[in-house]
Protein backbone atom coordinates (compact mmCIF):
# COMPACT_ATOMS: atom_id res chain seq x y z
CA UNK A 1 0.00 0.00 0.00
CA UNK A 2 2.88 2.69 0.89
CA UNK A 3 4.43 2.06 -2.60
CA UNK A 4 1.05 2.38 -4.74
CA UNK A 5 0.61 5.70 -2.62
CA UNK A 6 4.35 6.97 -3.92
CA UNK A 7 3.98 5.44 -7.27
CA UNK A 8 0.44 7.32 -7.61
CA UNK A 9 1.98 10.29 -6.14
CA UNK A 10 5.35 9.84 -8.77
CA UNK A 11 2.66 9.44 -10.89
CA UNK A 12 0.89 12.96 -11.16
CA UNK A 13 3.69 14.91 -10.73
CA UNK A 14 4.98 13.42 -14.07
CA UNK A 15 1.61 14.18 -15.47
CA UNK A 16 1.93 17.45 -14.17
CA UNK A 17 5.08 17.95 -15.77
CA UNK A 18 3.76 16.57 -18.94
CA UNK A 19 1.29 18.69 -18.73
CA UNK A 20 3.30 22.18 -18.41
CA UNK A 21 6.01 20.98 -21.08
CA UNK A 22 2.82 20.19 -23.28
CA UNK A 23 1.14 24.46 -22.29
CA UNK A 24 5.13 25.38 -23.10
CA UNK A 25 5.10 24.23 -26.81
CA UNK A 26 1.97 25.91 -27.73
CA UNK A 27 3.03 29.03 -26.25
CA UNK A 28 2.97 32.06 -28.75
CA UNK A 29 2.19 30.87 -32.11
CA UNK A 30 2.33 26.93 -31.41
CA UNK A 31 4.11 25.59 -33.81
CA UNK A 32 8.02 25.80 -35.54
CA UNK A 33 8.99 28.79 -37.47
CA UNK A 34 11.63 28.40 -39.86
CA UNK A 35 12.71 31.16 -42.02
CA UNK A 36 15.85 31.42 -45.04
CA UNK A 37 16.81 35.11 -45.91
CA UNK A 38 18.55 35.96 -48.70
CA UNK A 39 20.45 39.69 -49.47
CA UNK A 40 22.34 39.74 -52.59
CA UNK A 41 23.93 43.42 -53.63
CA UNK A 42 27.39 43.30 -54.82
CA UNK A 43 27.09 42.22 -57.65
CA UNK A 44 30.03 42.13 -60.80
CA UNK A 45 26.56 43.68 -63.07
CA UNK A 46 24.75 46.06 -61.57
CA UNK A 47 25.21 46.17 -57.84
CA UNK A 48 22.42 46.49 -55.80
CA UNK A 49 22.02 49.66 -52.72
CA UNK A 50 19.53 47.84 -50.35
CA UNK A 51 19.37 44.04 -50.54
CA UNK A 52 21.67 43.40 -47.85
CA UNK A 53 19.94 46.03 -45.62
CA UNK A 54 16.89 44.95 -46.04
CA UNK A 55 18.00 41.42 -45.43
CA UNK A 56 19.67 42.25 -42.15
CA UNK A 57 16.87 44.12 -41.37
CA UNK A 58 14.15 41.34 -42.49
CA UNK A 59 16.30 38.98 -40.00
CA UNK A 60 15.95 40.44 -36.59
CA UNK A 61 11.99 41.39 -37.37
CA UNK A 62 11.33 38.04 -37.97
CA UNK A 63 14.31 36.40 -35.05
CA UNK A 64 11.72 39.05 -32.87
CA UNK A 65 8.78 37.18 -34.25
CA UNK A 66 9.72 33.75 -33.34
CA UNK A 67 11.54 32.66 -36.26
CA UNK A 68 14.80 30.66 -35.96
CA UNK A 69 16.62 32.79 -39.24
CA UNK A 70 18.99 31.57 -41.08
CA UNK A 71 20.86 34.53 -42.85
CA UNK A 72 22.68 34.84 -45.95
CA UNK A 73 24.51 37.68 -47.95
CA UNK A 74 26.00 38.03 -50.94
CA UNK A 75 26.33 34.77 -51.49
CA UNK A 76 29.03 33.90 -54.20
CA UNK A 77 27.16 31.35 -56.68
CA UNK A 78 24.73 28.73 -57.84
CA UNK A 79 26.24 25.69 -55.97
CA UNK A 80 26.13 28.19 -52.65
CA UNK A 81 22.78 29.22 -52.77
CA UNK A 82 21.19 26.02 -53.72
CA UNK A 83 23.31 24.64 -50.76
CA UNK A 84 21.87 26.98 -47.81
CA UNK A 85 17.75 26.44 -49.72
CA UNK A 86 18.49 22.55 -48.95
CA UNK A 87 19.39 23.16 -45.54
CA UNK A 88 16.12 25.11 -45.35
CA UNK A 89 14.50 22.33 -46.65
CA UNK A 90 15.98 20.22 -44.38
CA UNK A 91 15.01 22.03 -41.08
CA UNK A 92 11.66 22.56 -42.35
CA UNK A 93 10.80 18.88 -42.97
CA UNK A 94 10.37 18.91 -39.14
CA UNK A 95 6.71 20.97 -39.51
CA UNK A 96 6.14 24.32 -38.68
CA UNK A 97 5.95 27.80 -41.12
CA UNK A 98 8.39 28.22 -43.06
CA UNK A 99 8.92 31.36 -44.68
CA UNK A 100 11.87 32.29 -47.47
CA UNK A 101 13.14 36.67 -48.19
CA UNK A 102 15.06 36.86 -51.56
CA UNK A 103 16.24 40.45 -51.91
CA UNK A 104 19.04 41.36 -55.40
CA UNK A 105 18.69 40.47 -59.03
CA UNK A 106 15.56 38.31 -60.57
CA UNK A 107 15.80 37.27 -64.02
CA UNK A 108 12.55 35.56 -65.90
CA UNK A 109 13.66 33.73 -69.12
CA UNK A 110 10.97 31.52 -71.12
CA UNK A 111 8.62 32.28 -68.00
CA UNK A 112 10.81 31.03 -65.24
CA UNK A 113 12.56 32.91 -62.75
CA UNK A 114 16.19 32.79 -61.54
CA UNK A 115 17.45 34.14 -58.27
CA UNK A 116 21.00 35.68 -59.47
CA UNK A 117 24.00 35.42 -57.26
CA UNK A 118 26.76 38.28 -56.97
CA UNK A 119 29.71 36.86 -59.21
CA UNK A 120 27.47 35.43 -61.87
CA UNK A 121 28.51 35.94 -65.77
CA UNK A 122 25.71 36.00 -67.47
CA UNK A 123 26.28 36.35 -71.62
CA UNK A 124 22.81 35.41 -72.79
CA UNK A 125 19.58 34.10 -72.08
CA UNK A 126 20.92 30.32 -73.05
CA UNK A 127 23.45 30.70 -69.67
CA UNK A 128 21.16 31.43 -66.91
CA UNK A 129 19.90 28.08 -66.06
CA UNK A 130 23.71 27.94 -65.22
CA UNK A 131 24.40 30.57 -63.35
CA UNK A 132 21.70 31.59 -61.15
CA UNK A 133 19.31 29.57 -59.03
CA UNK A 134 15.50 28.01 -59.99
CA UNK A 135 13.13 30.18 -58.14
CA UNK A 136 10.90 26.79 -58.42
CA UNK A 137 13.68 25.32 -56.72
CA UNK A 138 12.68 27.31 -53.59
CA UNK A 139 8.76 26.17 -53.93
CA UNK A 140 9.50 22.90 -54.54
CA UNK A 141 12.04 22.14 -51.45
CA UNK A 142 8.84 23.62 -49.19
CA UNK A 143 6.85 21.74 -51.06
CA UNK A 144 8.36 18.26 -50.30
CA UNK A 145 8.86 19.39 -46.34
CA UNK A 146 4.78 18.93 -46.38
CA UNK A 147 4.37 21.62 -43.47
CA UNK A 148 0.76 23.73 -42.55
CA UNK A 149 2.31 26.85 -44.21
CA UNK A 150 4.66 28.21 -46.63
CA UNK A 151 5.46 32.25 -47.06
CA UNK A 152 7.59 33.30 -50.13
CA UNK A 153 8.74 36.79 -50.31
CA UNK A 154 10.47 37.88 -53.85
CA UNK A 155 11.92 41.41 -53.67
CA UNK A 156 13.79 40.85 -56.80
CA UNK A 157 12.12 42.73 -59.49
CA UNK A 158 14.36 45.19 -60.46
CA UNK A 159 15.91 46.07 -63.50
CA UNK A 160 17.76 43.37 -65.46
CA UNK A 161 21.69 44.44 -65.85
CA UNK A 162 21.94 41.42 -68.93
CA UNK A 163 19.25 42.91 -70.40
CA UNK A 164 21.35 44.21 -73.93
CA UNK A 165 22.68 40.61 -74.50
CA UNK A 166 19.24 39.18 -73.83
CA UNK A 167 16.70 38.28 -77.10
CA UNK A 168 13.91 38.62 -75.30
CA UNK A 169 12.79 42.83 -73.37
CA UNK A 170 10.90 41.11 -71.12
CA UNK A 171 11.49 43.13 -67.09
CA UNK A 172 10.72 41.86 -63.92
CA UNK A 173 9.30 38.25 -63.02
CA UNK A 174 6.69 35.98 -64.22
CA UNK A 175 3.65 34.85 -62.22
CA UNK A 176 3.89 31.70 -60.58
CA UNK A 177 1.39 29.19 -59.09
CA UNK A 178 1.55 29.19 -55.30
CA UNK A 179 0.82 25.34 -54.47
CA UNK A 180 -1.88 24.85 -51.37
CA UNK A 181 -0.56 25.90 -48.08
CA UNK A 182 1.85 28.56 -49.94
CA UNK A 183 1.59 32.52 -50.49
CA UNK A 184 4.41 33.67 -52.80
CA UNK A 185 4.37 37.43 -52.65
CA UNK A 186 6.48 40.16 -55.35
CA UNK A 187 7.55 43.49 -54.54
CA UNK A 188 5.71 44.54 -57.65
CA UNK A 189 3.28 42.60 -60.24
CA UNK A 190 4.43 40.35 -62.72
CA UNK A 191 6.79 42.33 -65.58
CA UNK A 192 6.94 45.24 -63.88
CA UNK A 193 10.29 46.63 -61.80
CA UNK A 194 10.47 47.48 -58.29
CA UNK A 195 12.30 50.50 -57.21
CA UNK A 196 15.61 49.74 -55.07
CA UNK A 197 15.43 53.23 -53.11
CA UNK A 198 17.96 55.57 -52.14
CA UNK A 199 16.94 54.90 -47.93
CA UNK A 200 18.39 52.04 -45.92
CA UNK A 201 15.90 49.79 -47.22
CA UNK A 202 13.77 48.86 -50.46
CA UNK A 203 10.61 50.52 -50.48
CA UNK A 204 8.54 47.89 -50.73
CA UNK A 205 10.65 45.60 -47.80
CA UNK A 206 10.69 49.03 -45.63
CA UNK A 207 6.39 48.65 -45.66
CA UNK A 208 6.72 45.23 -45.03
CA UNK A 209 8.34 45.47 -42.17
CA UNK A 210 6.20 47.85 -40.85
CA UNK A 211 3.18 46.02 -41.41
CA UNK A 212 4.68 42.24 -39.76
CA UNK A 213 5.64 44.46 -36.50
CA UNK A 214 1.99 45.14 -36.05
CA UNK A 215 0.29 42.94 -33.80
CA UNK A 216 -3.38 41.11 -34.57
CA UNK A 217 -3.30 41.25 -38.56
CA UNK A 218 -3.43 38.15 -40.56
CA UNK A 219 -0.94 37.86 -43.06
CA UNK A 220 -3.23 39.01 -46.25
CA UNK A 221 -3.71 42.01 -44.33
CA UNK A 222 -0.31 42.31 -43.52
CA UNK A 223 0.31 42.06 -47.54
CA UNK A 224 -3.29 44.42 -48.52
CA UNK A 225 -1.42 46.79 -46.50
CA UNK A 226 1.91 46.86 -47.90
CA UNK A 227 0.38 47.05 -51.21
CA UNK A 228 -1.57 50.54 -50.14
CA UNK A 229 1.20 51.86 -48.69
CA UNK A 230 3.63 51.09 -51.79
CA UNK A 231 1.28 51.75 -54.35
CA UNK A 232 0.99 55.14 -52.53
CA UNK A 233 4.66 56.50 -52.12
CA UNK A 234 5.59 55.04 -55.45
CA UNK A 235 2.56 57.67 -57.19
CA UNK A 236 1.49 54.20 -58.46
CA UNK A 237 5.01 52.74 -60.24
CA UNK A 238 5.04 50.15 -58.44
CA UNK A 239 2.31 47.78 -57.24
CA UNK A 240 3.32 44.78 -55.30
CA UNK A 241 1.15 41.43 -55.89
CA UNK A 242 0.86 37.86 -54.17
CA UNK A 243 -0.48 34.76 -55.54
CA UNK A 244 -2.04 32.42 -52.89
CA UNK A 245 -3.52 29.43 -51.95
CA UNK A 246 -3.14 29.29 -48.05
CA UNK A 247 -5.53 27.31 -45.91
CA UNK A 248 -5.82 28.56 -42.48
CA UNK A 249 -4.85 31.76 -40.91
CA UNK A 250 -1.47 32.68 -40.14
CA UNK A 251 -0.45 36.03 -37.71
CA UNK A 252 3.02 37.41 -37.12
CA UNK A 253 1.60 38.34 -34.23
CA UNK A 254 -0.71 37.21 -32.42
CA UNK A 255 -3.07 39.53 -30.46
CA UNK A 256 -1.42 40.80 -27.36
CA UNK A 257 -1.63 38.99 -23.90
CA UNK A 258 -2.49 41.48 -21.27
CA UNK A 259 -0.52 42.48 -18.88
CA UNK A 260 -1.57 41.97 -14.97
CA UNK A 261 -1.04 44.57 -12.31
CA UNK A 262 -1.21 44.91 -8.92
CA UNK A 263 -2.21 47.57 -6.83
CA UNK A 264 0.36 46.97 -4.25
CA UNK A 265 2.66 50.06 -3.89
CA UNK A 266 6.33 49.65 -4.90
CA UNK A 267 8.80 48.67 -2.55
CA UNK A 268 11.49 51.20 -3.01
CA UNK A 269 14.82 51.67 -0.48
CA UNK A 270 16.29 54.57 -0.14
CA UNK A 271 17.26 56.90 -2.78
CA UNK A 272 20.88 57.12 -4.05
CA UNK A 273 22.74 60.07 -6.24
CA UNK A 274 22.23 60.06 -9.65
CA UNK A 275 25.04 58.94 -12.13
CA UNK A 276 27.41 61.65 -13.54
CA UNK A 277 26.83 61.31 -16.93
CA UNK A 278 30.00 62.49 -19.64
CA UNK A 279 29.98 62.99 -23.10
CA UNK A 280 32.09 59.46 -23.59
CA UNK A 281 31.62 56.90 -26.20
CA UNK A 282 32.31 53.52 -26.13
CA UNK A 283 31.93 51.81 -29.24
CA UNK A 284 31.40 48.12 -29.33
CA UNK A 285 30.34 45.21 -31.91
CA UNK A 286 29.94 41.35 -32.13
CA UNK A 287 28.87 39.47 -35.29
CA UNK A 288 27.56 35.88 -35.56
CA UNK A 289 25.64 34.62 -38.96
CA UNK A 290 26.85 37.40 -40.89
CA UNK A 291 24.52 39.32 -38.64
CA UNK A 292 26.35 42.26 -36.27
CA UNK A 293 25.03 44.16 -32.97
CA UNK A 294 26.60 47.64 -32.45
CA UNK A 295 26.54 48.60 -29.07
CA UNK A 296 27.36 52.55 -28.34
CA UNK A 297 27.30 52.86 -24.19
CA UNK A 298 26.03 49.25 -23.82
CA UNK A 299 23.01 50.12 -25.81
CA UNK A 300 22.53 48.28 -29.30
CA UNK A 301 21.80 50.79 -32.20
CA UNK A 302 22.02 48.32 -34.76
CA UNK A 303 18.21 48.41 -35.94
CA UNK A 304 19.21 52.20 -36.59
CA UNK A 305 21.87 52.00 -38.79
CA UNK A 306 22.92 50.89 -42.68
CA UNK A 307 26.01 49.44 -42.99
CA UNK A 308 28.85 49.05 -46.41
CA UNK A 309 31.72 46.50 -46.81
CA UNK A 310 35.29 47.64 -47.13
CA UNK A 311 37.19 45.16 -48.18
CA UNK A 312 37.08 42.94 -44.94
CA UNK A 313 35.73 45.71 -42.88
CA UNK A 314 32.50 47.13 -42.39
CA UNK A 315 31.45 50.47 -42.61
CA UNK A 316 28.36 51.52 -40.18
CA UNK A 317 26.50 54.68 -40.55
CA UNK A 318 23.90 56.50 -37.32
CA UNK A 319 22.04 58.14 -39.37
CA UNK A 320 19.93 59.80 -35.72
CA UNK A 321 23.54 61.25 -35.13
CA UNK A 322 25.11 61.59 -37.97
CA UNK A 323 27.84 59.01 -36.74
CA UNK A 324 30.57 56.42 -38.29
CA UNK A 325 31.52 53.64 -37.16
CA UNK A 326 34.41 50.89 -38.26
CA UNK A 327 34.39 47.30 -37.87
CA UNK A 328 37.61 46.11 -38.54
CA UNK A 329 38.34 42.48 -39.76
CA UNK A 330 34.55 42.31 -39.52
CA UNK A 331 34.08 39.31 -42.13
CA UNK A 332 37.04 37.05 -40.54
CA UNK A 333 35.53 37.77 -37.10
CA UNK A 334 32.01 36.55 -36.88
CA UNK A 335 32.51 34.55 -33.61
CA UNK A 336 30.23 36.55 -31.74
CA UNK A 337 32.63 37.71 -28.99
CA UNK A 338 32.20 41.30 -28.15
CA UNK A 339 34.68 43.63 -29.81
CA UNK A 340 35.69 47.41 -29.97
CA UNK A 341 34.83 49.41 -32.60
CA UNK A 342 36.53 52.70 -34.24
CA UNK A 343 34.49 55.82 -34.25
CA UNK A 344 35.03 57.87 -37.34
CA UNK A 345 32.73 60.67 -36.60
CA UNK A 346 31.87 61.82 -33.23
CA UNK A 347 27.58 61.73 -33.17
CA UNK A 348 25.86 64.87 -32.90
CA UNK A 349 24.20 64.54 -29.50
CA UNK A 350 24.76 61.98 -27.12
CA UNK A 351 23.06 58.65 -27.36
CA UNK A 352 23.61 57.69 -23.74
CA UNK A 353 26.36 58.61 -21.56
CA UNK A 354 28.52 56.50 -19.92
CA UNK A 355 29.44 56.77 -16.01
CA UNK A 356 32.84 57.89 -14.82
CA UNK A 357 35.11 55.89 -12.78
CA UNK A 358 34.40 57.99 -10.09
CA UNK A 359 30.91 56.85 -10.03
CA UNK A 360 31.32 53.27 -10.74
CA UNK A 361 29.97 52.26 -7.15
CA UNK A 362 27.05 54.10 -7.95
CA UNK A 363 25.97 52.02 -11.59
CA UNK A 364 26.69 47.97 -11.24
CA UNK A 365 26.14 48.42 -15.15
CA UNK A 366 29.59 49.69 -15.79
CA UNK A 367 31.61 46.12 -14.25
CA UNK A 368 28.86 43.98 -16.06
CA UNK A 369 30.67 42.01 -19.08
CA UNK A 370 29.68 38.93 -20.77
CA UNK A 371 33.21 37.20 -18.81
CA UNK A 372 31.77 39.47 -15.29
CA UNK A 373 28.15 38.68 -14.97
CA UNK A 374 26.73 38.80 -11.28
CA UNK A 375 26.16 35.84 -9.31
CA UNK A 376 23.79 34.60 -7.81
CA UNK A 377 20.12 35.78 -8.96
CA UNK A 378 18.05 35.05 -6.68
CA UNK A 379 14.31 36.03 -7.02
CA UNK A 380 12.82 38.32 -4.16
CA UNK A 381 9.97 37.06 -2.47
CA UNK A 382 8.47 40.65 -0.74
CA UNK A 383 9.06 42.26 -4.08
CA UNK A 384 7.18 40.93 -7.35
CA UNK A 385 8.70 41.92 -10.63
CA UNK A 386 7.87 41.78 -14.33
CA UNK A 387 8.94 43.13 -17.53
CA UNK A 388 7.66 43.23 -21.01
CA UNK A 389 9.02 44.27 -24.27
CA UNK A 390 8.27 45.48 -27.74
CA UNK A 391 9.52 44.17 -31.04
CA UNK A 392 11.86 47.57 -31.05
CA UNK A 393 13.58 46.49 -28.04
CA UNK A 394 11.26 49.08 -25.56
CA UNK A 395 11.17 47.41 -22.09
CA UNK A 396 8.67 48.10 -19.40
CA UNK A 397 9.89 47.19 -15.70
CA UNK A 398 6.89 46.72 -13.53
CA UNK A 399 7.87 46.77 -9.31
CA UNK A 400 4.35 45.26 -7.62
CA UNK A 401 2.36 47.19 -10.59
CA UNK A 402 4.18 50.36 -11.07
CA UNK A 403 5.96 50.72 -13.94
CA UNK A 404 9.54 52.26 -13.18
CA UNK A 405 11.41 51.64 -16.68
CA UNK A 406 11.40 55.40 -17.45
CA UNK A 407 13.67 56.04 -14.03
CA UNK A 408 15.65 53.01 -15.41
CA UNK A 409 19.17 52.49 -16.76
CA UNK A 410 20.13 49.53 -18.60
CA UNK A 411 22.64 47.32 -20.72
CA UNK A 412 22.48 44.27 -22.55
CA UNK A 413 24.95 41.13 -22.07
CA UNK A 414 24.95 38.63 -25.07
CA UNK A 415 20.90 37.18 -25.02
CA UNK A 416 20.47 39.05 -21.12
CA UNK A 417 19.73 42.68 -20.21
CA UNK A 418 20.73 43.98 -16.90
CA UNK A 419 18.15 47.37 -15.45
CA UNK A 420 19.67 49.19 -13.26
CA UNK A 421 17.10 51.48 -10.88
CA UNK A 422 19.51 54.69 -9.44
CA UNK A 423 16.37 55.66 -6.95
CA UNK A 424 16.38 52.32 -5.37
CA UNK A 425 19.92 50.73 -6.42
CA UNK A 426 18.05 48.02 -7.55
CA UNK A 427 19.70 46.17 -9.96
CA UNK A 428 17.21 43.40 -12.33
CA UNK A 429 18.08 40.94 -14.40
CA UNK A 430 16.08 40.31 -17.73
CA UNK A 431 16.90 36.87 -19.20
CA UNK A 432 16.93 36.02 -22.87
CA UNK A 433 15.92 39.72 -23.17
CA UNK A 434 16.54 39.47 -27.14
CA UNK A 435 14.36 36.66 -28.16
CA UNK A 436 11.61 38.04 -26.14
CA UNK A 437 10.35 40.99 -27.72
CA UNK A 438 6.67 39.73 -27.86
CA UNK A 439 5.20 42.25 -25.42
CA UNK A 440 4.39 39.35 -22.99
CA UNK A 441 4.49 39.77 -19.03
CA UNK A 442 7.46 37.62 -17.58
CA UNK A 443 8.89 37.52 -14.22
CA UNK A 444 12.05 39.78 -13.60
CA UNK A 445 15.07 38.70 -10.97
CA UNK A 446 16.64 40.96 -8.66
CA UNK A 447 20.47 40.42 -8.30
CA UNK A 448 21.76 40.71 -5.06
Amino acid sequence: MKYSIKYYILFCFLLMITGFLQAQTTDASGERRIALVIGNSDYLHGPLTNPVNDARSMARVLRNAGFEVILGENLSNKTEMKRLIRDFGFKLAKGGVGLFYYAGHGLQVEGFNFLVPVNAVINNEAEVEYEAVDAGFVIAQMEAAQNRLNIVILDACRNNPYARSFRSSKQGLSGMNAPTGTLIAYATAPGSVAIDGSGVNGLYTQELLAQINKPDLQIEDVFKNVRAQVVAKSNGLQTPWESSSLIGDFYFYPENVAIASSPTPAVVPAAIPAVTEKNEFVAEWKAKDNVFWLYINGIDISSETSSRTRGKNLLVTHSKTNSKFLLENFWNLRDGQLRSAKILERPVYSIQTKASGSNVQGNPLDRISALNRPSPYTPNTRIKVFWRATSDSKYFLLVNGIDISKDTRHKLVGDDLYVYHPQSGRLFFLKGFTYRRDNRNRKAIIVK
